[in-house]
């Protein structure tokens, strides 16, 4: 019975490194240098954070409230942006 637990637990310990091992090269693969958040903060010139109110698949449209302005002036509360095909 121990030799069982053993190897169940060698086994354990090798799937998790596993995973941390495929994980972190997909996440390095997925890093953009191009899209850190201070390249963005200074390329625009307004930055907000909002939450999806509404999806319209047939009008291919999505409606955003604005819930935080971080960077800028926006004063308006909600946004529509047309999805094209």
């Amino acid at each position: 019975m121990r030799l069982f637990s053993t190897h169940r637990s060698l086994w354990l310990l090798a799937m998790v490194c596993g995973t941390f091992v495929v994980a972190s090269g997909v996440a390095r693969a997925l890093v953009n240098p191009s899209l850190q958040m201070i390249d963005l903060h200074q390329r625009y010139g307004t930055i907000i954070v909002g939450n999806v109110e509404a999806i319209d698949d047939d009008a291919r449209r999505i409606t955003l409230v604005v819930t935080e302005v971080l960077k800028g002036k926006h004063d308006e509360k909600r946004i529509e942006i047309s999805v094209p095909e």
